[in-house]
Formats: C-alpha cells, structure tokens, sequence
C-alpha cells in the first residue's frame, strides 16, 4: 500500500500480487488496487502509447508472479484441486464461531423466528427442519428454517454491491480526472477499506480474524498525512508504522474509529478460549483500549485548519446522539464480559455451549454493521455518483477541446 501511494506502481503491484498468492483472503481489497492502478496509472496519461506500455508492464508483473505460484500445479492438471482447497464453498456459510457480521445477525433472525413458529406462531407448516443448526458450532452447509437459505452467489453479489460506491468514487477521483496526488491517496486508503469491509460483512464462510482487514487501514485512513508523506517519501513505511497505532490527527470519525476497534478486537477474545491464556488477553485487551482512547480523545488534539472540521466533527444533533447510542454500546460489552464468562459458566454453560460464542458474534456485529453503513454513506456520497460522473465527463471534453 505505501509503494501504491508512493507512486511505484510497479513495485506496488508486484508485492501485492505476491500477497495475494500467499494469502487469497486479499481478495477482498483486490477490486480496490486494481481500479487504483487502472485508473492513476494505466489511463494516468491519455496518450495510448502511454495506456498500452502501461497495461503492459503491470499486467506482466501479475502474470510473472501469477505462472511462478500457479504454474506447475497447470503443468501437472492439478488446478481444480488447489482452487477446491482455496475455495472451499461447502463449508457453509458461517464459520463454526459465527464472524461478527450480517450473517450472524441473519442467523439469528432464522433462530427466533423458528423457536416463535414452533411454540407460539405455527405460520411455516413446510419449513425444512425443525430445529435450526447454524449453532452445531459444525462446520457444513446448512439450510436456513424459516428465512432463505443463502448461497455463494448471494454473497458475492452483495458484497459488490456495497463496494461498489467506493470503486465509482474511486473512478472519479482519480489522476485520469485530474484529482491532486492528496486526494487520489485518501480514496485509495477508504476504498481499500470499504472493500475489505463488505467482503467482512456479506462474504461467504467468513473467518473472525478477517476484522483485521478494514480495522487496520481503518486506523491510518483518516489523517490528514499525506501531504507532508509526499514530500518526505524515504520516510513513507516509517509514518505508515507509526500512524498505524497513534491514529487520527483530525475530528472526522474519530469515535467511529475508537468504536469499531473496540468491538472489532472484542470479537476476537473467544478465539483463545483456555483459562491459561484468558488474564493475559483481557489485560492487553484492556491496556490497548485505554491507551487508544487516551491518545484519541485525550493526547492528540483536533486539528482545527479545516473550515468544515466542525461540521465534520459529530457536532450536529444526530451525531451527537449517535455518539450517546455507540457509547452505551460500548459499556455494555462489560455486562456481556460478565454474563458470558462469569454467570453462564455457573449456570447453562454445559447446557449451552455456543449461546456465548452466539451473543459475543451477535451483540458485536450489530455495532460494525450499524458503523460500516455510517461510513459508507459519510465517505461516499454516493448519492451523488451521477452526478460526479457526468462533471468529470464534461471536464475531460473541455480539456480534450483545449488540448486541440
């Protein structure tokens, strides 16, 4: 990502073609980088001469990397069988412990509404089954009860749906349109981010370590840095290192920064589940979130040089108020820390061996799903796509006009 910013193209796609074979979780940013590259390098210059050697010497790279991964499984027939292993699609839709996303939530609704229908409703008489199994804590395909049932070709559908706002900002705000190196750097970083954040949220057979993928670029994302990175760009993976922990110079998102870390990591503690490990996991937990919040709320001040940072800042009525609502949210992981870990083991824990998995993913995914739609709308506006796209048309025929 910071050769991509840096403006080494070549380097930058190189790299990531090679993260992308050791890691095909990537995957999900990948729509990001290449209208990045599409549109800032490849169409960077008009002149087809340019356009050509351009799509020549990156699509040679990804091919390079792409024969030297793939090449001998082609040459001994075996491709079908690497790409079962990579895509393994009946391993059903959730993982064995539900990934805080909509699926988790989608999931549930089936539970309720098949327990209601059981004891209560009896409006499903030709429902599949009587007892919903998404919480075997299996991994397998599984049918919904009530709600229907979702297939891979569901997930991806969605999941370029909600991306696809981000890559058209992404197209329109790019060299190609003439948008400074700042601006182009800023919409890269979010579009990089809002991939990776649909993919989380609608992807299918998402693991719960995925969180990672937009929370870390989540954190580096906001900062009013690139200007002074540009200038100084030996020094570009030393800023990229620091700001990836000390976040958020400016006002904007800042609580929804501090607020989907907060969850994000929280999602994670069940992976760690023996009681030798659990002082050490809640105690860097909790070291981590203070320090967070000391340093965003407390150390760094708010950069006050923007004349809209104010309105930028949460100062409205309803920011405000959702403030209020995310900060309930985030006290209340305390009451479930102590109903999942201290009054269920003395009660229904054997009974119920999943219901903590079940409510830490539930009650976690409501906050990222809720933020993930607020950062959508806030940093895509695209409500105005239409009309971006067509004034960047005009000014491209105004300056082909002035060019002849």
């Amino acid at each position: 990502m910071a050769y991509i910013i840096e403006g080494n193209y070549i380097i930058g796609s190189f790299l990531f073609t090679i993260l992308l074979n050791f890691k095909h979780i990537f995957m999900y940013v990948a729509p990001a980088y290449f209208v990045h590259i599409l549109m800032n390098y490849c169409l960077g210059k008009r002149e087809l001469s340019n356009v050509v050697n351009r799509f020549i010497k990156v699509g040679s790279v990804v091919i390079l990397v792409m024969i030297s991964s793939f090449g001998y499984f082609i040459y001994m027939n075996q491709l079908k069988q690497v790409f079962s292993r990579l895509f393994p699609f009946n391993r059903g839709l959730c993982h064995a412990y539900w990934a805080p996303n909509f699926w988790s939530l989608y999931n549930l609704v089936d539970k309720i509404l098949n327990v209601l229908d059981d004891h209560v409703l009896q409006v499903w008489p030709e429902k599949i089954s009587s007892t919903a199994t998404m919480t075997g804590g299996l991994v397998e395909n599984v049918e919904h009860v009530i709600l229907p049932t979702i297939r891979p070709s569901h997930t991806a559908l969605l999941s370029l749906l909600f991306m696809l706002p981000t890559l058209c900002v992404s197209i329109r705000k790019s060299r190609f349109f003439n948008f400074t190196t700042a601006v182009i750097s800023r919409v890269f970083l979010k579009s990089v981010i809002i991939t990776a954040w649909s993919c989380f949220m609608f992807g299918w057979h998402v693991h719960e370590k995925a969180v990672l993928m937009f929370l870390l670029p989540l954190k580096i994302s906001l900062n009013d840095i690139f200007a002074p990175v540009l200038k100084r760009k030996r020094k570009i993976l030393n800023t990229f290192f620091v700001y990836s922990f000390f976040t958020l110079t400016s006002g904007e998102h800042r609580f929804l920064t501090f607020y989907v870390s907060t969850l994000g990591y929280y999602s994670l503690i069940p992976l760690i589940p023996t009681n030798a490990e659990f002082p050490a996991v809640i105690s860097i937990y909790l070291a981590h979130t203070c320090i967070h919040w000391l340093i965003l709320f407390r150390i760094l001040p708010i950069n006050v040089n923007s004349n809209n940072e104010k309105s930028k800042s949460g100062q409205s009525r309803s920011q405000h108020i959702i403030k209020k609502i995310g900060c309930l949210h985030l006290w209340g992981l305390t009451l479930l820390f102590m109903f999942t870990k201290i009054i269920l083991p003395l009660t229904y824990l054997e009974r119920l061996p999943y219901l903590p998995l079940m409510l830490t993913s539930v009650y976690t995914a409501i906050g990222l799903f809720c933020s993930f739609i607020i950062f959508l709308w806030s940093t895509t506006d695209f409500y105005c796509l239409p009309t971006m796209l067509t004034e960047s048309l005009e000014k491209v025929n105004k300056t082909k006009k002035k060019n002849q």
